[in-house]
């Protein structure tokens, strides 16, 4: 099996039905994008959208968001935002209820014929995070907070780069990295009033931890979001690895796993409201469609997961079966 997802192999489709009127609080527009990041995309609405959740950069994606203010319809060759009315209800992370996908696949005539014999009504899927859930600082922040060393998990949350740093964001951060332990310089700085406050306290007392307060919660919030399902995913890795090892009764692991685990956050997450990741352990494939595209070898694959799953998770988990098939 080949794949390769990109805006002309991977399609994907928000799943959610607004009930829409003329009049109303916010404002509700569709989105159509190709191959944009999520952080590309807020670039271009107004900073209150509000979104069901986030969708994969490598693809292209039809989803909902609304907004208190009037924007320009827009026909671009990779970007459509078109109005659809008005609500007095807003839209927050999960209010949909899942998402349609659409991906080509090259396969063997062998393969072919074991994808169509799977019941995917029954068949159980891991549900891990996706790679797509992390960026590239979670592991470094995650072994800082762990070993409570909260400076250097400070500086790291301030000053370390993304891929989808500004400009300007990156010449705030080397001021920071370059003055650290300097606060009166900071404080003096050109950097944003925002983020003084942080320093301010710095000056008066080194605690940390508590500077953690002062941050951007928003920004905060998600990276620790981001450390807790990495930490749900190796709790899972670990439940599944016992179960294959012992091989109880002979029976898949799936069967014997709880269908749902629980991390408990700790305390430092706490103090941002996240108290707990309660997760399924399994997801099934709905509506799943095999079709012959026009290219020799090649089929598209149709199939609907409900929201929190992910479709990079499914394709992974295919190729394994496929993979032993061969072998």
């Amino acid at each position: 099996m080949n794949y390769n997802l990109k805006p002309e192999t991977f399609f994907v489709e928000e799943d959610y039905k607004p009930r829409l009127k003329e009049e109303g609080k916010y404002l509700y527009y569709v989105i159509e994008k190709k191959g944009l990041s999520h952080k590309q995309l807020i670039k271009r609405i107004p900073k209150d959208a509000l979104f069901n959740g986030l969708k994969d950069k490598n693809a292209t994606t039809k989803q909902w968001f609304c907004t208190k203010q009037t924007i320009e319809n827009i026909f671009e060759k990779d970007l459509k935002i078109e109005y659809k009315g008005k609500s007095d209800e807003k839209i927050f992370i999960g209010k949909h209820k899942g998402n349609k996908f659409k991906i080509l696949l090259e396969l063997k005539e062998k393969e072919l014929k074991k994808i169509k014999k799977i019941n995917w009504k029954k068949e159980l899927i891991t549900n891990y995070f996706g790679k797509q859930r992390f960026d590239k600082r979670i592991n470094k922040f995650n072994e800082l907070l762990e070993k409570k060393d909260f400076e250097n998990a400070l500086k790291f949350f301030l000053t370390e780069k993304s891929d989808y740093d500004t400009q300007k964001s990156s010449e705030i951060k080397k001021e920071i990295f370059t003055n650290w332990n300097n606060w009166k310089k900071l404080i003096e700085s050109n950097i944003p009033e925002s983020k003084k406050p942080i320093f301010e306290l710095l000056e008066k007392e080194k605690d940390f931890e508590k500077a953690f307060m002062l941050t951007e919660k928003k920004s905060l919030k998600q990276m620790l979001k981001a450390v807790q399902a990495k930490k749900w995913n190796e709790l899972l890795h670990k439940q599944i690895l016992f179960f294959v090892a012992n091989n109880l009764e002979g029976k898949k692991a799936s069967r014997n796993i709880k269908n749902k685990l629980i991390l408990e956050g700790n305390d430092f997450e706490k103090k941002f409201g996240l108290n707990k990741l309660d997760r399924e352990t399994y997801f099934k494939i709905k509506k799943f469609k095999i079709k012959k595209s026009n290219k020799k070898n090649n089929f598209w694959i149709e199939f609907y997961l409900k929201k929190g799953c992910y479709a990079t998770i499914f394709i992974e988990y295919l190729e394994k079966i496929l993979t032993a098939a061969r072998n």
